[in-house]
């Protein structure tokens, strides 16, 4: 086996990220501390490069759910398999940083070694886990182009996205959430939103939109901010959440969603997962908009297999219809995510970012 070392964390222009991210952040720990480490090397694999990377603690949980993902869909480089070991390490200038990698064969981000470090060691040629004999590679050594290959497909698992996060702000978004101190479903949703946009670094292209029935208009949705980089679209995404309020209005989910993705198709970049990411806590209620077969009809209509759109609707409260929702992301690929406590929200979202497919080049 042949390690790979390296470091992921998403950088912002603030450096920091706040711990709250726990909500927004990272809840994607889902069924234990990792629902995952694969060992690959099956039986058709002529060797195993086995990744190991270092994440920071509070992205540590999404990079775990992006690795199980994509190893639990054959992670492998031309018969090469390939294993992802994700550890939470501090920052580097805490003290026994380096010591803390050093153990775990890894490296600090500027390429030196601390103290105690067992350098990483190939398998016998030939062997397996449990003392099998299997096929060696050429030589009795790894191809270094299928370590390339694998080191390049962990980056495209974790590659940054462009994204349109359109938020609910019908009238039953006032409700308060017990759970969250009486705080609206609004402001728990918001707060929620604004944390998690600290997670993405400036490589991420995103947007804002809010909906609810004739919110701008006749029409039932509002362009907070447009989509760009976050590079220069950080702050005013910051203000636009923060000017976020509810409205009077119903839910005009259909009319909404339609044009949401066709705004991401129209725009759509290559390299990237280009998808919708909708914050919901209620059903379609709009008598003037379109139907739901209407909807579902126009999305497949317009889907473009070279342009995909991936789209996550998260559902809040017990209003929402789940089959509703599900028919829509059944359509357009993505998912569903549905939970009773608002304030998991953010544990859904970056669930749900972490799960999402590679990006067609």
């Amino acid at each position: 086996m042949v390690t790979v070392s390296g470091r992921h964390r998403m950088r912002s222009g603030n450096r920091g990220v706040a711990a709250v991210a726990s909500a927004t952040a990272l809840v994607v720990v889902a069924a234990g501390a990792w629902f995952g480490y694969r060992q690959l090397l099956q039986p058709g694999c002529s060797g195993q490069v086995e990744l190991s990377v270092a994440a920071a603690p509070e992205l540590a949980p999404a990079v775990q759910a992006a690795a199980a993902s994509w190893v639990a869909d054959g992670a492998a480089a031309d018969g090469t398999c390939v294993a992802v070991d994700v550890s939470a390490s501090e920052p580097v200038e805490a003290p026994g940083f380096r010591d803390r990698l050093a153990a775990r064969s890894l490296r600090a981000p500027d390429g030196s070694w601390g103290d105690g470090v067992t350098a990483p060691r190939a398998r016998r040629p030939g062997a397996r886990r449990g003392g099998h004999p299997g096929p060696a590679a050429a030589g009795g050594r790894l191809d270094p182009g299928a370590i390339e290959r694998a080191v390049s497909g962990w980056s495209t698992a974790t590659q940054s996205g462009r994204m349109l996060a359109v938020i609910d702000v019908s009238g039953s978004m006032k409700q308060p959430v017990p759970s969250a101190g009486n705080a609206t479903r609004e402001q728990v949703t918001v707060a929620a939103a604004s944390r998690g946009l600290n997670l993405f670094d400036d490589s991420w292209t995103i947007g804002l939109w809010t909906f609810s029935t004739e919110l701008d208009g006749q029409r039932d949705y509002r362009e907070i901010v447009p989509i760009n980089p976050l590079s220069s679209n950080r702050r005013p995404l910051a203000q636009g959440l923060a000017g976020i309020r509810p409205s009077a209005g119903d839910t005009g989910l259909y009319d909404t969603m339609l044009a949401a993705y066709e705004e991401v198709q129209d725009g759509w970049e290559p390299g990237r997962v280009n998808s919708v990411v909708l914050f919901t806590d209620g059903k379609n209620e709009d008598a003037n908009g379109i139907s739901q077969q209407k909807l579902l009809a126009e999305l497949q209509r317009i889907a473009d297999p070279d342009r995909p759109v991936q789209v996550v609707i998260i559902g809040i409260g017990n209003d929402v219809s789940k089959a509703e929702l599900e028919s829509i992301t059944k359509v357009t690929g993505g998912g569903t995510f549905v939970t009773g406590d608002p304030t998991k929200i953010g544990d859904i979202f970056l669930k749900a970012i972490a799960l999402r497919p590679n990006a067609p080049r």
